[in-house]
């Protein structure tokens, strides 16, 4: 009975299971389908996609390690270069492949966030960092409960810190720390507390900073990590100029620190530390004991560096150039060689001055790979090829004078010597004018050669006066420009003082010398007290000689005491009104009154300035060819030590040249500043203030002028 019972029992359980199933069978089949589904397509993507691109990140995340290790004095691994191998690259690319192909064709697999994932970190490794951005972005906006989103958000911020968005990689950060804190994470807590340091060193909030590298001290035990947080705190108070805590760092890290890539650059940075607080012997100690150990044998080129730059802030010079040259010879086109040769080059230009080596140093380092703190070794190449360029030309200028001089002793039928002729031509500036650079030039070299070929055959007929006149005036060109590279460029006032007065002694002229004597006056107002004269005496000097030229004007203006002065107002104000006429295109009311300007103030510095004005507006508006030449003589006749004579100078003013010409658009005015463009595609400022560049002379630093030696500087 009781089995009959149990059958019973069970035929209604298996009508009551077939009832249910005949209702939602349909359903739950379904679902059990969609599951089995799901598992074969997630199989299937994984070993298809997932599985090699996984494979080839690993390989390439290694490759990538190890490259770092290589160059660990670059930086820290977030912030370093985005350059890698071609081959580690060719990975990453097919990582980025596979995954897009996981994307666009199996994007219902649960492997999308892992997809997203790999495709962000193949971008940041390639230093393709917004795309990195974007798929980080897109793997924590739509997977938010994914178990990526913590390790996501760590490459979030670092992301922040290539793009500088450094506000919002601080928020990220602190909400990172936050949630991995929550989840008990403290690998990427530490990780997150690290990346915010960095970013609050970007905006100089050193304290913060501080105090988030610190919080990794709190976190952990582990040798290398705190190791690795002290030396970053040692750079971070360096940075500060705190040697003595930054020393201190340094020194507690080498003592627990497990690599010699950690011990070298505690002992390095500690050295340079010690040497910047003058404890020069201490510097000297921790950089031997690691040169003399065989296992810091890679780092050598760095640690001897550093013990020249020791030799060289003790004063020890010769020690400092030994070991400069020992490095920069043994360790060839290394970033340390090329250090050394930038070092040899700043001590033979200002230590123990022999300029062609520098030179020859500077042209090294111009030639090598570019590191950049030392770009200025082009500039620095250039200034010396420009320095020995003059020394040359004055030697071969002297050469061929010391020739006619014996040339003229020996010729009995001279009335005067060398000297005597040169002597009497500093007393015709007017021949001055007419001296071509160019043409005199290529006579000095035909004559150079003829010289050197055969001195017998020179007769008293093959240099003439003007022969003299352009050799000497070729000659102090070279000086001035000798002087203006010690001036401007070297910063060297006694040289560019001794330079400038050879010029003024070798030939003195309207064009060039009274600029020099600006300077001079220059030089004697940022050095009261030293060998030379008087800024007063110079502007004398100017006032007498060269009463006309805007130096002379300008001077006078500096020291208030410039008669002409009281006129400027009004004659701004005539020049001023005959501009709107320009601008109005009333060009013969313009021309009365320039020429009203130049008549009534010859001695204003607007008098040039109005008859230049004048002849350009007949030679481009009006087309009269022979009252622009009139003016244009005018100007270089009567106003030769201006900025418009020499800009005449260097055209052809004649009947056939000015008639050729066809009439040009009016002048261009631009703002307040009113320029016009003259017929040379010069521009003619018309505005005082503009006419001449004394900026470059006024700002100047002091510098204190040593009497003049007589070395060829």
């Amino acid at each position: 009975m009781k089995k009959r019972s149990n059958f019973l029992s069970f035929i209604i359980f298996l009508v009551f299971l077939t009832s249910i199933l005949f209702v939602c069978g349909c359903s739950i089949f379904k679902s059990i389908g969609d599951g089995i589904s799901s598992a074969y397509e997630n199989t299937v993507t994984y070993f298809n996609c997932y599985y090699n691109a996984s494979r080839l990140m690993s390989e390439a995340e290694n490759e990538i390690a190890e490259d770092t290790l290589n160059a660990r004095d670059k930086g820290p691994d977030f912030v370093r270069s985005s350059q890698l191998p071609a081959e580690t690259k060719q990975k990453l690319n097919k990582v980025i492949d596979k995954c897009s192909n996981i994307l666009s064709l199996h994007s219902t697999s649960g492997l999308v966030d892992d997809a997203l994932f790999l495709i962000g970190k193949s971008y940041f490794y390639q230093g393709e960092y917004l795309k990195s951005e974007r798929k980080f972005e897109e793997l924590i906006s739509q997977f938010p409960t994914s178990s990526l989103n913590l390790e996501s958000k760590l490459w979030l911020s670092r992301l922040k810190l290539h793009l500088k968005k450094y506000d919002e990689g601080i928020v990220i950060a602190k909400d990172l720390i936050e949630d991995a804190s929550k989840r008990k994470q403290k690998d990427v807590a530490i990780e997150a507390y690290k990346i915010l340091g960095f970013l609050y060193i970007c905006l100089d909030e050193y304290e913060k900073a501080e105090d988030s590298f610190k919080k990794i001290l709190q976190l952990t035990a582990d040798k290398d990590i705190i190791s690795s947080v002290h030396i970053t705190l040692g750079d971070l108070y360096a940075k500060q100029g705190n040697d003595e805590k930054a020393i201190e760092s340094y020194l507690y890290a080498k003592d627990i620190a497990k690599e010699k890539y950690s011990i070298f650059q505690c002992v390095l940075q500690s050295a340079i530390c010690y040497r910047r607080s003058k404890q020069l012997e201490k510097a000297m100690d921790l950089l031997n004991q690691l040169i003399e150990d065989f296992r810091y044998k890679p780092f050598l080129p760095a640690l001897q560096y550093e013990k020249a730059n020791n030799y060289l802030d003790a004063g020890k010079i010769d020690e400092a150039i030994s070991e400069y040259k020992y490095v920069d010879t043994t360790y060839k086109d290394s970033e340390h060689s090329i250090r050394s040769a930038y070092k040899l080059a700043y001590i033979y230009e200002k230590v123990k001055p022999d300029y062609s080596m520098a030179a020859e140093y500077y042209r090294k380092v111009s030639l090598s790979k570019s590191i950049q703190d030392l770009e200025d070794s082009k500039l620095k190449a250039s200034i010396f090829g420009r320095y020995f360029d003059c020394i040359k030309r004055i030697y071969y200028i002297d050469s061929v004078l010391s020739v006619l001089k014996k040339m003229n002793n020996a010729d009995a039928t001279q009335g005067r010597t060398r000297d005597e002729i040169i002597t009497s031509n500093s007393l015709r500036d007017t021949t001055i004018k007419e001296i071509s650079v160019a043409d005199a030039g290529n006579k000095l070299d035909s004559n150079i050669t003829f010289a050197k070929n055969d001195t017998s055959k020179i007769s008293k007929n093959v240099f003439t006066i003007k022969d003299l006149d352009s050799l000497m005036f070729m000659k102090a060109i070279a000086a001035q420009e000798l002087g203006d590279i010690f001036y401007s460029d070297l910063g060297r006032a006694d040289s560019a003082y001794k330079w400038y007065i050879n010029s003024l002694n070798y030939f003195y002229d309207t064009v060039h010398s009274p600029r020099i004597l600006y300077i001079l006056a220059d030089l004697a107002r940022s050095n009261p007290g030293g060998d030379i004269l008087t800024e007063e005496d110079y502007y004398n000097r100017l006032n007498r000689d060269f009463p006309r030229s805007i130096y002379t004007y300008e001077l006078g203006r500096i020291l208030n005491n410039f008669e002409q002065t009281i006129k400027t107002d009004s004659v701004e104000l005539v020049y001023s009104e005959a501009e709107k006429l320009i601008e109005s295109k009333k060009y013969t009311d313009a021309i009365r009154k320039l020429e009203l300007i130049s008549k009534s103030y010859p001695n204003s510095i607007y008098a040039p300035k109005s008859l230049y004005a004048a002849g350009w507006i007949y030679e481009n508006y009006l087309n009269i060819p022979d009252s622009a030449r009139s003016l244009y003589r005018n100007v270089r006749l009567n106003y030769p030590e201006t900025i418009y004579a020499g800009i005449l100078a260097k055209k052809i003013i004649d009947t056939a040249d000015l008639e050729q010409k066809s009439v040009q658009a009016p002048p261009k005015v631009n703002g307040s500043s009113k320029e016009f463009i003259d017929s040379l595609s010069t521009k003619g400022n018309l505005s005082p203030t503009k006419i001449i560049d004394t900026t470059e002379v006024q700002k100047k630093p002091k510098q204190r002028i040593k009497k003049p030696s007589n070395d060829m500087e």
